[in-house]
């Protein structure tokens, strides 16, 4: 079963990347080669797999990457009379189909285990901005997505060991009369409501792009960043049309500042309102504080797999004086210099390689951060 999984997986994989790579006959296809390289160098070591799973988790988690990589899933029940928000409102439904799919999933194998189910809502995002970034390329966002996730993973996989490791040793320290484990899930939970909340929403907008970015551009019911975004969007596919990769590549990632500004402003917000993330945004200022910017518990992306595991990567710091999560402007220009950041080292052959090897890994759940201990 577990094989068969996975072959379907890397086979259904291929082909996209393959697909992907007929559609341009210009040089800018090379992207697409390379992934498609990449993956066939992976095989073996996809299949031995390095990450602490159980035969059974392995399983689990090679489902839920079936429900992300059905992609044209989303587009189910779309009709060609519907205008653009319908079929925004459509694909958004789709979505949470999915999501829901996975819960049902992780409930019946972690038997109902809250700790379990936000790390399965985070590989489903993971995996879901892995196989939209693989199906529709020419838009970037989804690409900074994959390892931003991946950082909230991160994140995520430490506060639950943490809270797991007091609950297990009968230790709890309250903060403003709140027991410090309820702290830990709850902005836990919070944190992956956010994150799914965003996968959603762009992951809504990426198929939309589909029907006619410069006709989105003057939808009204958009965002004026978003609507912003479709404008820069859909001059970034011209210029690959006409083979200007360098323009290209810069358009693209003008876009994505602009998607990024539309989440953070519109999506996320809501979330940092909440008194337990503005707590957890508070105590990230501080260890940002005492350690001179070298520390920090979110808010920094690290381009690559498993930060635990290799000295190589690049982790995009917070530019300077944008350090307060709670605060919509700083998150907008820390996701600029993600953008920034990614646009210059994908323009590096060596970085190129190494950004896409990574979100095979991460794609695959291989080597990425998983808890040691028992979730409790």
């Amino acid at each position: 079963m577990l094989k068969r999984i996975f072959l379907l997986v890397v086979i259904s994989t291929t082909l996209l990347l393959n697909n992907c790579q007929k559609e341009n006959s210009c040089n800018l296809s090379a992207d697409d080669e390379q992934k498609v390289a990449i993956l066939n160098s992976l095989y073996e070591q996809l299949q031995t797999d390095t990450t602490q799973f159980s035969i059974a988790d392995r399983n689990l988690y090679l489902q839920i990457r079936a429900i992300a990589n059905d992609v044209d899933a989303l587009q189910d029940n779309i009709t060609s009379n519907m205008s653009h928000k319908e079929k925004y409102n459509t694909i958004r439904a789709n979505m949470q189909k999915k999501i829901a799919a996975v819960v049902a999933l992780s409930n019946a194998h972690f038997n109902n285990n809250e700790a379990y189910l936000i790390l399965c809502k985070n590989a489903f995002a993971v995996m879901s901005y892995d196989a939209l970034e693989r199906q529709y390329p020419k838009f970037l966002w989804t690409k900074l997505g994959i390892f931003a996730a991946n950082e909230v993973r991160a994140g995520l996989v430490l506060a639950l060991s943490v809270k797991s490791d007091m609950l297990r040793n009968h230790i709890d320290i309250p903060i403003n009369n709140i027991p410090a484990t309820n702290i830990l899930q709850l902005a836990s939970e919070a944190l992956i409501s956010g994150q799914l909340n965003v996968l959603t929403d762009i992951g809504s907008l990426v198929i939309l792009n589909e029907y006619g970015n410069e006709a989105l551009s003057n939808e009204s019911w958009l965002t004026i960043e978003a609507r912003k975004a479709f404008q820069l969007q859909h001059l970034a596919e011209e210029a690959y049309n006409n083979c200007e990769q360098e323009k290209y590549y810069d358009l693209q990632t003008k876009a994505a500042i602009q998607f990024g500004a539309h989440e953070q402003i519109y999506v996320l917000q809501p979330v940092w309102d909440d008194d337990i993330l503005q707590n957890l945004a508070a105590i990230n200022q501080l260890l940002l504080a005492v350690s001179d910017g070298q520390i920090a518990f979110f808010g920094e992306i690290y381009l690559g797999v498993n930060k635990t595991k290799t000295k190589k990567g690049y982790t995009v710091k917070f530019p300077y004086q944008s350090y307060d999560l709670v605060n919509p402007v700083h998150r907008v220009e820390v996701a600029r210099n993600g953008f920034n950041t990614l646009n210059q080292l994908r323009k590096n052959k060596d970085w190129s390689y190494w950004l896409d090897e990574s979100q095979i890994k991460i794609g695959y759940f291989l080597d990425v951060y998983y808890p040691t201990v028992e979730l409790l």
